[in-house]
Protein backbone atom coordinates (compact mmCIF):
# COMPACT_ATOMS: atom_id res chain seq x y z
CA UNK A 1 0.00 0.00 0.00
CA UNK A 2 1.53 3.51 -0.84
CA UNK A 3 1.41 5.80 1.51
CA UNK A 4 0.20 9.72 0.74
CA UNK A 5 2.45 12.41 2.10
CA UNK A 6 0.73 15.76 2.93
CA UNK A 7 2.91 18.22 4.55
CA UNK A 8 1.22 19.67 7.48
CA UNK A 9 1.94 23.24 6.50
CA UNK A 10 1.04 23.09 2.55
CA UNK A 11 -1.95 25.10 2.49
CA UNK A 12 -0.43 27.96 5.07
CA UNK A 13 0.77 30.94 3.99
CA UNK A 14 4.78 31.00 3.71
CA UNK A 15 7.46 33.85 4.47
CA UNK A 16 9.43 34.68 1.22
CA UNK A 17 13.11 34.39 2.56
CA UNK A 18 14.28 37.73 1.73
CA UNK A 19 11.41 38.91 3.61
CA UNK A 20 12.28 36.98 6.91
CA UNK A 21 14.73 39.74 7.60
CA UNK A 22 12.52 42.37 7.00
CA UNK A 23 10.07 41.04 9.33
CA UNK A 24 12.00 40.04 11.97
CA UNK A 25 13.37 43.80 12.16
CA UNK A 26 10.11 45.09 12.02
CA UNK A 27 8.72 43.28 15.22
CA UNK A 28 12.40 44.25 16.92
CA UNK A 29 11.83 47.41 16.30
CA UNK A 30 8.12 47.84 17.64
CA UNK A 31 9.48 45.47 20.68
CA UNK A 32 12.26 47.85 21.61
CA UNK A 33 11.92 50.31 24.72
CA UNK A 34 11.98 53.89 23.50
CA UNK A 35 10.68 57.83 24.16
CA UNK A 36 8.44 57.28 21.52
CA UNK A 37 6.66 53.91 22.77
CA UNK A 38 6.40 55.16 26.27
CA UNK A 39 4.95 58.95 24.65
CA UNK A 40 2.26 56.73 22.98
CA UNK A 41 1.25 54.81 26.01
CA UNK A 42 1.03 57.96 27.71
CA UNK A 43 -1.00 59.41 25.28
CA UNK A 44 -3.31 56.46 24.80
CA UNK A 45 -3.73 55.89 28.44
CA UNK A 46 -5.06 59.30 29.14
CA UNK A 47 -7.25 58.76 26.09
CA UNK A 48 -8.50 55.63 27.27
CA UNK A 49 -8.87 56.84 30.95
CA UNK A 50 -10.86 59.63 30.12
CA UNK A 51 -12.72 57.55 27.54
CA UNK A 52 -13.56 55.21 30.38
CA UNK A 53 -14.84 58.36 32.80
CA UNK A 54 -17.32 59.64 30.07
CA UNK A 55 -18.59 55.96 29.23
CA UNK A 56 -17.77 56.54 25.82
CA UNK A 57 -16.87 53.39 23.51
CA UNK A 58 -15.89 55.63 20.81
CA UNK A 59 -13.02 57.47 23.09
CA UNK A 60 -12.08 53.78 24.11
CA UNK A 61 -11.80 52.56 20.71
CA UNK A 62 -9.52 55.48 19.98
CA UNK A 63 -6.98 54.48 22.44
CA UNK A 64 -7.13 51.00 21.08
CA UNK A 65 -5.84 52.60 17.76
CA UNK A 66 -3.09 54.69 19.15
CA UNK A 67 -2.12 52.46 21.85
CA UNK A 68 1.74 50.55 21.29
CA UNK A 69 1.34 47.55 23.36
CA UNK A 70 0.57 44.79 21.05
CA UNK A 71 4.19 45.39 19.40
CA UNK A 72 6.31 44.05 22.60
CA UNK A 73 4.31 41.17 23.03
CA UNK A 74 5.18 39.70 19.61
CA UNK A 75 8.54 40.46 20.48
CA UNK A 76 7.92 38.28 23.30
CA UNK A 77 6.66 35.71 21.32
CA UNK A 78 9.33 35.90 18.53
CA UNK A 79 11.70 36.30 21.15
CA UNK A 80 10.52 32.91 22.84
CA UNK A 81 10.09 31.00 19.70
CA UNK A 82 13.40 31.80 18.05
CA UNK A 83 15.35 31.68 21.49
CA UNK A 84 16.26 35.41 21.01
CA UNK A 85 17.04 36.76 24.51
CA UNK A 86 17.55 39.73 23.29
CA UNK A 87 14.56 40.48 21.56
CA UNK A 88 12.93 38.44 25.06
CA UNK A 89 14.34 40.78 27.19
CA UNK A 90 13.92 44.15 24.93
CA UNK A 91 9.88 43.34 24.65
CA UNK A 92 9.94 41.86 28.71
CA UNK A 93 11.21 45.47 30.12
CA UNK A 94 8.57 46.98 27.22
CA UNK A 95 5.63 45.91 28.06
CA UNK A 96 6.44 45.54 32.20
CA UNK A 97 7.35 49.22 31.99
CA UNK A 98 4.65 50.51 29.25
CA UNK A 99 2.10 48.57 31.83
CA UNK A 100 3.34 50.09 34.76
CA UNK A 101 3.12 53.42 33.34
CA UNK A 102 -0.44 52.83 31.98
CA UNK A 103 -1.90 51.93 35.39
CA UNK A 104 0.22 54.90 37.36
CA UNK A 105 -1.29 57.49 34.93
CA UNK A 106 -4.86 56.12 35.13
CA UNK A 107 -4.53 56.26 38.72
CA UNK A 108 -3.38 59.51 39.11
CA UNK A 109 -5.83 60.65 36.73
CA UNK A 110 -8.30 58.78 39.15
CA UNK A 111 -7.27 61.03 42.04
CA UNK A 112 -8.77 64.01 40.61
CA UNK A 113 -11.63 65.97 42.03
CA UNK A 114 -14.95 65.66 40.84
CA UNK A 115 -14.41 61.83 39.21
CA UNK A 116 -17.87 60.42 38.02
CA UNK A 117 -18.94 57.22 39.00
CA UNK A 118 -17.74 54.47 37.09
CA UNK A 119 -19.77 53.30 34.32
CA UNK A 120 -20.54 50.24 32.50
CA UNK A 121 -17.37 50.75 30.35
CA UNK A 122 -15.24 50.25 32.99
CA UNK A 123 -17.66 48.09 34.69
CA UNK A 124 -17.68 45.61 31.76
CA UNK A 125 -13.64 45.33 31.90
CA UNK A 126 -13.75 43.95 36.04
CA UNK A 127 -15.35 40.48 34.83
CA UNK A 128 -13.89 39.11 32.12
CA UNK A 129 -15.11 35.37 30.75
CA UNK A 130 -14.61 33.32 28.43
CA UNK A 131 -15.47 35.39 25.41
CA UNK A 132 -12.35 37.66 26.12
CA UNK A 133 -9.99 34.59 25.92
CA UNK A 134 -11.52 33.73 22.85
CA UNK A 135 -11.34 37.46 21.13
CA UNK A 136 -7.70 38.12 22.28
CA UNK A 137 -6.60 34.60 20.61
CA UNK A 138 -8.63 35.68 17.30
CA UNK A 139 -6.88 39.01 17.73
CA UNK A 140 -3.50 37.15 18.23
CA UNK A 141 -4.11 35.20 14.90
CA UNK A 142 -5.12 38.39 12.53
CA UNK A 143 -2.30 40.52 14.30
CA UNK A 144 0.43 38.10 14.25
CA UNK A 145 -1.00 37.37 10.20
CA UNK A 146 -0.97 41.00 9.34
CA UNK A 147 2.87 41.27 10.20
CA UNK A 148 4.28 38.35 8.02
CA UNK A 149 1.89 38.89 5.41
CA UNK A 150 2.64 42.67 4.55
CA UNK A 151 0.16 42.99 1.84
CA UNK A 152 -2.59 43.18 4.53
CA UNK A 153 -0.82 45.84 6.62
CA UNK A 154 -3.94 47.73 6.13
CA UNK A 155 -6.17 45.46 8.13
CA UNK A 156 -3.99 46.11 11.48
CA UNK A 157 -5.49 49.48 12.99
CA UNK A 158 -8.36 46.79 12.64
CA UNK A 159 -6.61 44.64 14.88
CA UNK A 160 -5.94 46.62 17.26
CA UNK A 161 -9.09 47.82 17.84
CA UNK A 162 -10.39 44.13 18.41
CA UNK A 163 -7.60 44.10 21.05
CA UNK A 164 -8.23 45.40 24.49
CA UNK A 165 -5.02 46.55 26.48
CA UNK A 166 -4.73 49.80 27.59
CA UNK A 167 -8.10 49.85 28.78
CA UNK A 168 -7.90 46.93 31.22
CA UNK A 169 -4.70 48.89 32.68
CA UNK A 170 -6.77 52.53 32.64
CA UNK A 171 -9.43 50.21 34.67
CA UNK A 172 -7.38 48.72 36.95
CA UNK A 173 -5.70 52.50 37.79
CA UNK A 174 -9.14 54.23 38.18
CA UNK A 175 -9.99 51.15 40.33
CA UNK A 176 -7.24 51.50 42.59
CA UNK A 177 -7.45 55.32 42.88
CA UNK A 178 -11.31 53.97 44.32
CA UNK A 179 -10.27 51.56 46.83
CA UNK A 180 -12.11 49.08 44.60
CA UNK A 181 -9.18 46.19 44.56
CA UNK A 182 -11.91 43.01 43.75
CA UNK A 183 -12.43 45.32 40.07
CA UNK A 184 -9.04 46.41 39.95
CA UNK A 185 -7.96 42.47 39.86
CA UNK A 186 -10.32 41.76 37.56
CA UNK A 187 -9.47 44.36 35.33
CA UNK A 188 -5.71 43.30 35.61
CA UNK A 189 -6.77 39.62 35.03
CA UNK A 190 -8.42 40.76 31.47
CA UNK A 191 -5.07 42.16 30.41
CA UNK A 192 -3.48 39.12 31.72
CA UNK A 193 -5.59 37.21 29.42
CA UNK A 194 -5.40 38.88 26.30
CA UNK A 195 -1.41 39.49 26.57
CA UNK A 196 -0.72 35.24 27.12
CA UNK A 197 -3.86 34.90 24.41
CA UNK A 198 -2.27 36.81 21.76
CA UNK A 199 1.39 36.00 22.63
CA UNK A 200 0.25 32.55 22.11
CA UNK A 201 -1.51 32.79 19.20
CA UNK A 202 1.38 35.13 17.49
CA UNK A 203 3.90 32.44 18.44
CA UNK A 204 2.02 30.01 16.29
CA UNK A 205 1.46 32.29 13.28
CA UNK A 206 5.75 32.84 13.51
CA UNK A 207 6.06 28.82 13.95
CA UNK A 208 3.37 27.89 10.79
CA UNK A 209 4.54 30.31 8.33
CA UNK A 210 8.21 29.66 8.32
CA UNK A 211 9.08 33.12 10.36
CA UNK A 212 10.68 30.86 13.09
CA UNK A 213 12.62 27.92 11.68
CA UNK A 214 12.11 24.85 13.52
CA UNK A 215 12.54 21.01 12.82
CA UNK A 216 9.54 19.97 11.06
CA UNK A 217 9.61 16.83 13.24
CA UNK A 218 9.67 18.19 16.47
CA UNK A 219 8.91 21.89 16.11
CA UNK A 220 5.36 21.48 17.95
CA UNK A 221 7.32 19.45 20.74
CA UNK A 222 9.73 22.32 21.24
CA UNK A 223 6.29 25.08 20.13
CA UNK A 224 4.13 23.65 23.33
CA UNK A 225 7.81 23.45 25.46
CA UNK A 226 8.27 27.06 25.22
CA UNK A 227 4.57 28.09 25.60
CA UNK A 228 3.25 25.36 27.20
CA UNK A 229 3.23 27.29 30.65
CA UNK A 230 1.33 30.12 29.09
CA UNK A 231 -1.45 27.46 27.32
CA UNK A 232 -1.77 26.21 31.22
CA UNK A 233 -2.50 29.21 32.17
CA UNK A 234 -5.27 30.16 29.62
CA UNK A 235 -7.08 26.73 30.20
CA UNK A 236 -6.63 26.88 33.85
CA UNK A 237 -8.58 31.05 33.76
CA UNK A 238 -10.62 29.84 30.82
CA UNK A 239 -12.61 27.35 33.48
CA UNK A 240 -12.64 30.08 35.91
CA UNK A 241 -13.75 32.84 33.03
CA UNK A 242 -16.11 30.52 31.94
CA UNK A 243 -18.00 30.26 35.64
CA UNK A 244 -18.11 34.10 35.71
CA UNK A 245 -19.88 34.16 32.46
CA UNK A 246 -22.07 31.43 33.89
CA UNK A 247 -22.51 33.81 36.78
CA UNK A 248 -23.53 37.04 34.61
CA UNK A 249 -26.24 35.28 32.14
CA UNK A 250 -27.78 33.89 35.64
CA UNK A 251 -27.64 37.07 37.40
CA UNK A 252 -29.11 38.90 33.77
CA UNK A 253 -32.24 35.91 33.92
CA UNK A 254 -32.94 36.59 37.86
CA UNK A 255 -32.69 40.32 37.47
CA UNK A 256 -35.15 39.88 34.23
CA UNK A 257 -37.69 37.72 36.61
CA UNK A 258 -37.71 39.57 39.40
CA UNK A 259 -38.36 42.94 37.28
CA UNK A 260 -41.06 40.89 35.56
CA UNK A 261 -42.73 39.79 39.13
CA UNK A 262 -42.43 43.24 40.82
CA UNK A 263 -43.46 44.95 37.57
CA UNK A 264 -47.14 42.58 37.82
CA UNK A 265 -47.61 43.16 41.51
CA UNK A 266 -46.63 47.21 40.94
CA UNK A 267 -49.27 47.51 38.00
CA UNK A 268 -52.39 46.67 39.68
CA UNK A 269 -52.07 50.22 41.64
CA UNK A 270 -53.62 52.71 39.21
CA UNK A 271 -50.48 54.49 38.04
CA UNK A 272 -47.83 52.54 39.64
CA UNK A 273 -44.52 51.61 37.54
CA UNK A 274 -41.11 50.14 38.20
CA UNK A 275 -38.11 52.86 37.96
CA UNK A 276 -35.45 50.88 39.69
CA UNK A 277 -34.31 47.46 40.62
CA UNK A 278 -31.26 46.34 42.50
CA UNK A 279 -30.07 43.40 44.42
CA UNK A 280 -27.26 41.97 45.85
CA UNK A 281 -26.62 38.44 48.34
CA UNK A 282 -25.18 38.57 51.38
CA UNK A 283 -25.08 35.51 53.38
CA UNK A 284 -27.19 33.56 50.94
CA UNK A 285 -29.94 35.74 51.36
CA UNK A 286 -31.01 38.11 48.37
CA UNK A 287 -32.00 41.35 49.27
CA UNK A 288 -33.84 43.06 46.55
CA UNK A 289 -34.62 46.65 46.55
CA UNK A 290 -37.38 48.35 44.42
CA UNK A 291 -37.99 52.39 43.39
CA UNK A 292 -41.36 52.90 42.54
CA UNK A 293 -43.42 55.95 41.07
CA UNK A 294 -46.83 55.94 41.81
CA UNK A 295 -49.64 58.28 42.54
CA UNK A 296 -49.98 57.40 46.39
CA UNK A 297 -47.92 55.65 49.16
CA UNK A 298 -48.05 51.82 49.14
CA UNK A 299 -49.37 50.86 52.31
CA UNK A 300 -47.93 48.16 54.78
CA UNK A 301 -50.07 45.57 53.60
CA UNK A 302 -49.44 45.88 50.15
CA UNK A 303 -45.70 45.65 50.50
CA UNK A 304 -45.91 42.50 52.51
CA UNK A 305 -48.01 40.87 49.22
CA UNK A 306 -45.27 41.89 46.80
CA UNK A 307 -42.67 40.55 49.23
CA UNK A 308 -44.03 37.65 49.56
CA UNK A 309 -44.51 37.62 45.76
CA UNK A 310 -40.83 38.06 45.27
CA UNK A 311 -39.99 35.25 48.14
CA UNK A 312 -41.87 32.47 45.96
CA UNK A 313 -40.29 33.38 42.94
Amino acid sequence: MNKIKMPVFKYSYRIDPDERQIIYTNICDISTPSRSFYFMVCISTIIATYGLLANSTAVVIGAMLVAPLMGPIFGIALGLSNGDNKLLRNSVRSELLGMLLAVALAAIIGLVPLRPDFATEIVARTQPTIYDIIIALASGLAGAYTMVNRKLSPALPGVAISTALVPPLATVGLCLAAHNYEWALGAFLLFLVNLLAIEFAAAAVFFISGLVKLNRENGLVVFFRRFGLSLVILLVMGVFMTQTLINIVGDRALAEQLRESLSEQIKTTVGARLSELRYERKDGVLNVMAVTLTPQQFEAQRVEVIEKALQKE
